[in-house]
């Protein structure tokens, strides 16, 4: 029996919306503890648009005071890089909400991220009221951890103990980011792998259409009535006896369960 099911992947991880890539570099792991943002990089990616875009933060001497040797550590940061190139708080919010103004106002789109719930306390923590004037995704976004699992569970070549961005990135054959990180860096990353993750997860449904086509499996299937559209299975299943609890998914008189994959032409699969 195949798991998972591709409908409630492409769904949840691919939707067909704006994508938000996000990475932060933080002075610690916990803002309730005083830990706050150095820098944080985004691409946006959207149709043809492309457009990258990266604020480093100028903390105070308080809260750099408090900054965690470890954090620093991992992201190179320095007090003289901080004072040359940072910018206060506020105005980092500013800049990053008009990038976020100018390509995705009124625009549905998701954050994407390594492991974005991190990247979202931070940003709530400190941008909370600029970006939720922007309709910013706080509850939907998509972690490429959880993703490089769930790929495994359905492409068996996708090797890998450890779920780091440099894992990930090597177990998926794709330019791995510097190792003294920066936001940039890592959000192009994070761009990397999901896109790999995406194109494993189309060679999938192409292996599953191709054996549906040969016949090759009795989990695959054509719907018994032939139907040219998606509109017309709903149609036909009732026809056959058959129901359907929700939008891609059918139940036989056997009370098997399958999803409707979507492709030209669609066909069944047994979950």
């Amino acid at each position: 029996m195949f798991k998972p099911d591709p409908n409630e992947i492409r769904e949840k991880y691919f939707p067909p919306v704006a994508k938000l890539f996000v990475d932060i570099e933080t002075t610690g792991l916990e803002p309730q503890e005083g830990a706050v943002m150095l820098s944080v990089g985004a691409f946006v990616e959207y149709g043809s648009l492309r457009e990258p875009f990266e604020v480093v933060i100028l903390p105070t001497k308080e809260e750099w005071e408090k900054a965690s040797p470890k954090a620093l550590q991992v992201n190179g940061m320095t007090w003289e890089v901080l004072e040359k190139d940072g910018v206060p708080l506020k105005e980092a919010a500013a800049r990053f909400v008009e990038f976020l103004a100018q390509h995705l106002y009124g625009k549905e789109f998701v954050h994407v991220g390594q492991n974005p719930d991190f990247d979202l306390k931070f940003l709530k923590a400190s941008w909370y009221g600029d970006l939720k004037f922007m309709g910013y995704p706080f509850n939907r976004s998509v972690n490429i951890i959880e993703l490089t699992k769930l790929t495994q569970q359905f492409d068996s070549t996708l090797r890998t103990k450890y779920y780091n961005s440099h894992a990930i990135s090597k177990a998926l054959g794709v330019a791995e980011e510097s190792k003294v990180h920066t936001a940039i860096g890592g959000t192009m990353a994070v761009h990397r792998n999901y896109t790999a993750l995406f194109n494993r997860f189309a060679a999938w449904v192409k292996s599953l259409h191709e054996k549906a086509d040969k016949e090759e499996t009795t989990e695959l299937m054509r719907l018994p009535i032939v139907c040219p559209n998606f509109e017309d299975w709903e149609r036909a299943a009732k026809e056959i006896g058959w129901t359907q609890p929700s939008k891609f998914h059918f139940v036989n008189r056997d009370g098997e369960r399958y999803t409707c994959v979507w492709g030209k032409p669609p066909f069944l699969l047994k979950i």
